[in-house]
C-alpha cells in the first residue's frame, strides 16, 4: 500500500526513525538529488540543488520529473538509486533544443562530479542558449525581411519610417536614406492621406490588424503605385509592423474591367433600345441576345426564345438561304444586306431587310453571329410620303 508520509517512506527505505537519521534531508521525493535521498551528507553541497535545478528542467523538457512511482517508497528507492534510466529516456525522445537536453542530462548525473558546479552555472548555460536562440530568431528575420518579396517596413505611431526592406526602396525607386526617418505620408497620393492616417490612428490604439488596406504611393519618377498593405501595432513598443504588395497591376486590370463593363451595360442599353430588331445566336443556333425591337417583331418575349434555335423564326422554304449566309461567314466573306422571310409567334410571314456580321471572341475567332432586321412594310411605311 501506498505509504502516508515522506517520513514513513524514508523509514520504510532505510530504517529506523527517520527524525534520528543524521544528514537526512526530506523534500519533494520526484526531484530528490540520489545523495540527498539516501542521507549522504557528506557529499550534498551546491551540486545537490543543480540536480533540483535538473529535475525541473526535465520535468519542462518532457512532462515529466525524474521520478514517477505510484508508491512513496518506490520513489524513494528510485532516487536513492540514481535510476534516471526512464527520465533519460524520454529527454533523448523529446523535441527540445539539443542544448537543454543535454544540460539537464548533466544535471541529472548520479555522480555530482558529473554535474556543473552550481546553480550560476546552469543559469549561465541557460542564458547562452537564450541567447543565442535570439540571435537565432533575429537573424531568421533578417533574412525574412531582406528575402521576401513583399514590401516590409517598420513605421513608428507617428508614422515615421523606422527601418525597411530592400524591396521597399527598389518597388519605390528612393534610395534607403531618402525614406528612413521620414513620414510616410510625404509619399502618399494628397487623397489617400485622410484614410491613411486615420488607419494608422486606429492601429496605434490597439485596433484589430490591418488586412488588404489599399492605398497610394508616389514613386520617384512622379507616378503612383497601388500598394496593399496588412499590418499589426505594438503599442507597448510604439511601432507598427507592416508588409505591402504591389496591386498596381490587379487594381488597372480591375479598373480596366469596370470601364469595359460600363461600355457593354451602355452598349447593351442602346441595343436593348434600337429601332431595329437586333438578334445573336451561336455558331449551333441557338438564341443568346433579343432586344425589344425584335419582341416588337417577331413576337417573341425574351424569356421564351433565349436559349432556342434560331430557325423557330425561318419558314421551311429559307432554310437553305441561312445555311448559305452560315458558311460565308464562317468562310470569312461579307454578307450584304438581304431580303428574306421570317416567322412570327403567331404563325405570321414577314419580309425582312436583314444585315448579318460575325460576333468574334478576344482572340478573333468567330463565335457566332449578329442579325439585324427590319421590316420591310414599316420601312415602306415610313418612306410614304405624307398625305
Amino acid at each position: 500500500e501506498p505509504l502516508g508520509t515522506e517520513a514513513e517512506a524514508i523509514t520504510h527505505v532505510l530504517g529506523g526513525n527517520p527524525l534520528t537519521l543524521a544528514g537526512t534531508i526530506l523534500g519533494t521525493l520526484n526531484y530528490l538529488a540520489p545523495e540527498q535521498a539516501r542521507g549522504d551528507r557528506a557529499v550534498v553541497d551546491m551540486r545537490t540543488d543543480v540536480f533540483g535545478l535538473g529535475a525541473i528542467l526535465c520535468e519542462i523538457l518532457t512532462g515529466s520529473p525524474p521520478f514517477s512511482a505510484d508508491h512513496r517508497a518506490t520513489l524513494l528507492a528510485m532516487a536513492a538509486a540514481g535510476d534516471t534510466a526512464a527520465a533519460m529516456a524520454q529527454l533523448d525522445a523529446c523535441d527540445a533544443p539539443l542544448s537543454l537536453v543535454e544540460l539537464a542530462r548533466r544535471c541529472l548525473a548520479v555522480d555530482p562530479r558529473g554535474r556543473p558546479g552550481d546553480a550560476s552555472q546552469v543559469a549561465e548555460e541557460v542564458t547562452r542558449h537564450l541567447e543565442a536562440a535570439q540571435r537565432r530568431a533575429e537573424q531568421q528575420l533578417v533574412q525574412f525581411f531582406e528575402l521576401s518579396v513583399d514590401l516590409f517596413c517598420i513605421v513608428s505611431v507617428k508614422g515615421v519610417f523606422r527601418r525597411i526592406n530592400d524591396n521597399f526602396a527598389r518597388v519605390l525607386g528612393y534610395q534607403a536614406h531618402e525614406l528612413l526617418d521620414h513620414e510616410f505620408v510625404d509619399f502618399i497620393h494628397p487623397a489617400d492621406v485622410p484614410k491613411s492616417l486615420a488607419e494608422l490612428e486606429r492601429l496605434s490604439h490597439g485596433g484589430r490588424p490591418t488586412i488588404q488596406f489599399v492605398n497610394r504611393y508616389r514613386h520617384a519618377d512622379g507616378q503612383y503605385i497601388w500598394l496593399e498593405w496588412t499590418a499589426r501595432a505594438v503599442p507597448a513598443e510604439g511601432l507598427v509592423y507592416a508588409v505591402a504588395r504591389d496591386v498596381t497591376d490587379r487594381v488597372a486590370a480591375a479598373e480596366s474591367r469596370s470601364r469595359l463593363e460600363e461600355e457593354h451595360a451602355r452598349l447593351a442599353a442602346i441595343v436593348y433600345d434600337a429601332e431595329d430588331a437586333i438578334v445573336s445566336k451561336d455558331l449551333r443556333g441557338y438564341v443568346q441576345t433579343w432586344n425589344r425591337a425584335a419582341e416588337r417583331l417577331y413576337g417573341y418575349t425574351a424569356a421564351e426564345i433565349l436559349g432556342h434555335p434560331y430557325t423557330l423564326l425561318i419558314p421551311l422554304d429559307r432554310m437553305h438561304e441561312e445555311e448559305t449566309v452560315v458558311n460565308a461567314i464562317q468562310a470569312g466573306e461579307r454578307v450584304m444586306p438581304y431580303h428574306t422571310v421570317r416567322m412570327t409567334k403567331d404563325g405570321r410571314r414577314i419580309d425582312v431587310w436583314m444585315s448579318v456580321a460575325p460576333v468574334r471572341d478576344t482572340e478573333g475567332r468567330i463565335i457566332g453571329t449578329t442579325k439585324i432586321a427590319r421590316s420591310i412594310q414599316r420601312q415602306q411605311e415610313n418612306a410614304s410620303p405624307s398625305p
